[in-house]
C-alpha cells in the first residue's frame, strides 16, 4: 500500500483466500494497492482512511 506521493505504508504477503489489513495505525488519508502474484498485477484499487 502506498501513500498519495508514492510512499511505501504496508506491504503483506497474503498466503489464504481472505486476509485481514491492520489499518488502526494508518493516517488519514487516500492510498493505493496492488495484488501481484509472481509480479503479474491482478487488481489494482483505492483505500480511502477517515
Amino acid at each position: 500500500m502506498v501513500n498519495i506521493v508514492g510512499q511505501v505504508i504496508k506491504q503483506v504477503s497474503i498466503n489464504s483466500e481472505s486476509t485481514m489489513i491492520d489499518l488502526e495505525n494508518i493516517s488519514s488519508g487516500i492510498y493505493f494497492y496492488q495484488l501481484l502474484d509472481r509480479n503479474n498485477i491482478l487488481k489494482n484499487g483505492k483505500i480511502i482512511v477517515e
